[in-house]
């Protein structure tokens, strides 16, 4: 069963894939890769939080990413950290960049914005759905699973979806 706030990020989720339809052919079909809610919770930690730190260093890049789009230092990628947390409840990893020092985040033109030491700021959410919540999910876009192949232990999907039926 779906809380609140999930049913409504299945909504919006769904929302946003119903825009992939609103551009296909009547013909087209679209395919999406689905994690599900059946992954051993430790392996979706290692995923996210793996040994070798590629997951890290692919996360603090967003914030080497900024200041290379302002093309000035806006963000001391020094000052942050890459911290996972699987929240068993929601079904989604939540990655966040925890602040290690006070420092500043300066926008080129824009006031400074004071970033507390210990202090959290959310980079990405990584929904995992059972099977319910995808059809909720396909019902939202609008869409008509046409096919699915999953993976020997139910882990991930890929699902080929029409807006006709």
């Amino acid at each position: 069963m779906c809380s609140s706030t999930e049913t409504n990020f299945v909504e919006e989720a769904g929302q946003f894939i119903r825009t992939f339809g609103d551009v296909l052919a009547p013909r087209d079909r679209f395919i999406i890769a689905i994690d599900s809610r059946y992954h051993k919770v430790d392996s979706i930690r290692a995923a996210y939080n793996d040994r070798a730190g590629v997951t890290r260093r692919f996360a603090l890049n967003a914030l080497n990413n900024v200041n290379d789009l302002f093309n000035v230092d806006v963000v001391d990628v020094s000052c942050f950290d890459y911290n996972p947390y699987y929240n068993e409840i929601l079904g989604r990893n939540e990655a966040y960049f925890r602040c290690r020092k006070e420092t500043q985040v300066r926008v080129p033109s824009e006031t400074p914005i004071l970033i507390h030491e210990g202090e959290y700021i959310r980079f990405g959410f990584s929904h995992k759905y059972d099977r319910v919540e995808k059809q909720l999910l396909w019902t939202a876009a609008g869409a008509y699973p046409v096919q699915e192949w999953m993976s020997r232990d139910e882990d991930y999907a890929l699902t080929m979806l029409s807006w006709t039926s």
